[in-house]
Protein backbone atom coordinates (compact mmCIF):
# COMPACT_ATOMS: atom_id res chain seq x y z
CA UNK A 1 0.00 0.00 0.00
CA UNK A 2 3.33 2.15 0.75
CA UNK A 3 3.69 2.03 -2.89
CA UNK A 4 -0.34 3.03 -4.14
CA UNK A 5 -0.93 6.41 -5.25
CA UNK A 6 -4.04 8.03 -3.31
CA UNK A 7 -5.81 11.14 -5.29
CA UNK A 8 -8.05 13.87 -2.70
CA UNK A 9 -10.21 15.82 -4.47
CA UNK A 10 -11.65 19.60 -3.87
CA UNK A 11 -7.98 21.04 -3.17
CA UNK A 12 -5.09 21.26 -4.77
CA UNK A 13 -2.51 21.61 -2.13
CA UNK A 14 -2.62 19.75 1.16
CA UNK A 15 -2.99 21.15 4.58
CA UNK A 16 -2.22 19.49 7.59
CA UNK A 17 -4.56 21.24 9.50
CA UNK A 18 -7.47 19.23 7.86
CA UNK A 19 -5.98 16.19 9.68
CA UNK A 20 -4.97 17.04 12.70
CA UNK A 21 -8.40 16.59 14.65
CA UNK A 22 -10.24 13.32 14.68
CA UNK A 23 -13.62 13.49 16.29
CA UNK A 24 -16.52 10.76 16.61
CA UNK A 25 -20.31 12.08 15.85
CA UNK A 26 -19.66 13.06 12.13
CA UNK A 27 -21.70 12.31 9.21
CA UNK A 28 -23.28 8.98 9.74
CA UNK A 29 -20.23 6.17 9.68
CA UNK A 30 -17.51 8.59 9.44
CA UNK A 31 -16.04 10.88 11.32
CA UNK A 32 -15.15 14.40 12.08
CA UNK A 33 -11.96 15.36 10.39
CA UNK A 34 -9.28 13.69 8.52
CA UNK A 35 -8.69 13.64 4.95
CA UNK A 36 -10.02 11.41 2.54
CA UNK A 37 -9.33 10.25 -0.22
CA UNK A 38 -9.09 6.87 -2.78
CA UNK A 39 -6.55 4.86 -4.62
CA UNK A 40 -5.95 6.04 -8.57
CA UNK A 41 -7.26 4.28 -11.23
CA UNK A 42 -5.31 2.59 -14.15
CA UNK A 43 -7.44 5.17 -16.52
CA UNK A 44 -5.41 7.74 -14.24
CA UNK A 45 -8.74 8.92 -12.13
CA UNK A 46 -9.59 7.85 -9.05
CA UNK A 47 -12.34 5.57 -7.57
CA UNK A 48 -13.88 8.69 -6.28
CA UNK A 49 -13.59 10.21 -9.27
CA UNK A 50 -15.68 7.76 -11.05
CA UNK A 51 -17.89 7.10 -8.31
CA UNK A 52 -19.13 10.94 -8.64
CA UNK A 53 -19.13 11.06 -12.27
CA UNK A 54 -21.91 7.75 -12.14
CA UNK A 55 -23.62 9.32 -9.86
CA UNK A 56 -23.50 12.73 -10.99
CA UNK A 57 -22.55 14.19 -7.74
CA UNK A 58 -19.84 16.84 -6.90
CA UNK A 59 -18.64 16.79 -10.12
CA UNK A 60 -16.69 20.33 -10.44
CA UNK A 61 -15.37 19.65 -7.29
CA UNK A 62 -13.09 16.84 -9.43
CA UNK A 63 -11.00 19.37 -11.17
CA UNK A 64 -8.70 20.49 -7.85
CA UNK A 65 -6.89 17.65 -6.47
CA UNK A 66 -3.56 16.80 -5.35
CA UNK A 67 -1.70 12.84 -5.01
CA UNK A 68 0.07 11.34 -2.14
CA UNK A 69 1.29 8.32 -0.95
CA UNK A 70 1.76 6.97 2.67
CA UNK A 71 5.27 6.99 4.32
CA UNK A 72 6.66 3.32 5.10
CA UNK A 73 5.82 2.10 7.99
CA UNK A 74 2.76 3.75 8.13
CA UNK A 75 0.20 1.88 11.01
CA UNK A 76 -2.79 1.06 8.48
CA UNK A 77 -6.14 -0.75 9.38
CA UNK A 78 -7.93 -2.32 6.79
CA UNK A 79 -11.45 -2.88 6.48
CA UNK A 80 -12.68 -5.42 4.07
CA UNK A 81 -14.27 -8.34 5.97
CA UNK A 82 -16.76 -8.64 8.82
CA UNK A 83 -13.76 -10.07 10.67
CA UNK A 84 -12.15 -6.62 10.31
CA UNK A 85 -14.55 -4.89 11.68
CA UNK A 86 -15.30 -7.03 14.29
CA UNK A 87 -11.63 -6.30 15.42
CA UNK A 88 -12.08 -2.11 15.29
CA UNK A 89 -13.39 0.27 18.44
CA UNK A 90 -16.95 1.21 18.28
CA UNK A 91 -19.18 3.74 19.82
CA UNK A 92 -21.44 3.22 22.01
CA UNK A 93 -24.03 5.79 20.89
CA UNK A 94 -24.07 7.56 17.75
CA UNK A 95 -25.40 10.78 16.77
CA UNK A 96 -27.93 9.37 14.70
CA UNK A 97 -28.63 6.04 13.09
CA UNK A 98 -27.76 5.05 9.39
CA UNK A 99 -29.80 1.50 9.21
CA UNK A 100 -30.23 -1.31 11.38
CA UNK A 101 -26.43 -2.98 9.79
CA UNK A 102 -24.30 0.42 10.32
CA UNK A 103 -20.91 0.25 12.35
CA UNK A 104 -19.76 3.37 14.23
CA UNK A 105 -16.38 2.98 14.91
CA UNK A 106 -14.80 4.77 17.46
CA UNK A 107 -12.43 7.19 15.29
CA UNK A 108 -10.75 8.88 18.75
CA UNK A 109 -9.57 5.13 20.02
CA UNK A 110 -8.13 4.31 16.94
CA UNK A 111 -5.90 7.61 16.89
CA UNK A 112 -5.30 6.46 20.46
CA UNK A 113 -4.27 3.18 18.92
CA UNK A 114 -2.29 5.08 16.52
CA UNK A 115 -3.56 3.83 13.60
CA UNK A 116 -2.36 6.58 10.44
CA UNK A 117 -5.33 5.36 8.30
CA UNK A 118 -8.26 3.09 7.54
CA UNK A 119 -8.07 1.75 4.16
CA UNK A 120 -11.63 0.37 2.96
CA UNK A 121 -12.53 -1.39 -0.68
CA UNK A 122 -16.01 -1.12 -1.65
CA UNK A 123 -18.59 -3.62 -2.25
CA UNK A 124 -17.45 -4.70 1.39
CA UNK A 125 -19.69 -4.10 4.53
CA UNK A 126 -21.58 -1.97 2.24
CA UNK A 127 -24.33 -1.38 4.93
CA UNK A 128 -22.33 -1.49 7.78
CA UNK A 129 -19.97 1.21 6.36
CA UNK A 130 -22.50 3.07 4.71
CA UNK A 131 -21.46 6.24 3.21
CA UNK A 132 -17.75 4.90 2.57
CA UNK A 133 -19.01 4.59 -1.50
CA UNK A 134 -15.98 3.30 -2.94
CA UNK A 135 -12.43 2.66 -2.20
CA UNK A 136 -11.16 5.04 -0.37
CA UNK A 137 -8.38 6.10 2.40
CA UNK A 138 -9.30 8.22 5.61
CA UNK A 139 -6.12 9.04 7.39
CA UNK A 140 -6.05 9.92 10.19
CA UNK A 141 -2.42 11.33 10.47
CA UNK A 142 -1.37 14.13 8.83
CA UNK A 143 2.35 13.16 9.29
CA UNK A 144 2.09 10.29 6.98
CA UNK A 145 1.16 12.07 3.83
CA UNK A 146 3.74 12.41 1.70
CA UNK A 147 2.74 14.62 -1.39
CA UNK A 148 3.74 13.70 -5.21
Amino acid sequence: MYNQTFRHHGNKTFNKEWVAHIHNGGFGTKPLGGLWASPITEDGKSAWWHWCKEEEYQVKRLKQHFDFRLRNGSKIKTLITKEDLDDCPKTDTPQYSINDKAVYLDFEELVKQEFDAIYHESGCLYWELYGWDCDCLLVLNPDVIEVV
